[in-house]
């Protein structure tokens, strides 16, 4: 497994606009089926990164901690540019 941590600093969290932009940038690489995205103290069912409707389940909001992760490792690079594009978001 692969996996990298990010925070949203997006004060109003991760609602729909930066969900669809997250969403929009991951379907960019052909292995996004790969990665997935959960809160790193939460217990819910992870997310696809390519899913609007499952990052908007998350419901992260302001300075929360996500780790975003594939079980695949040569998802790695992907895992990496979605992590670092969450935490470059900004409204």
């Amino acid at each position: 497994m692969y996996a990298k941590k990010c925070t949203v600093n997006i004060e109003k969290g991760l609602h729909a606009r930066p969900s669809a932009q997250i969403a929009e940038e991951a379907v960019k690489y052909s292995d996004h089926e790969k990665v997935f995205i959960r809160k790193v103290n939460g217990n819910q069912e992870p997310a696809k990164v390519g899913s609007v409707m499952d990052l908007l389940v998350l419901s992260a909001s302001y300075k929360i901690e996500l780790e975003v992760y594939s079980n695949d490792d040569s998802a790695a690079a992907t895992v990496d540019k979605i992590a670092d594009f969450i935490d470059c978001l900004q409204e």
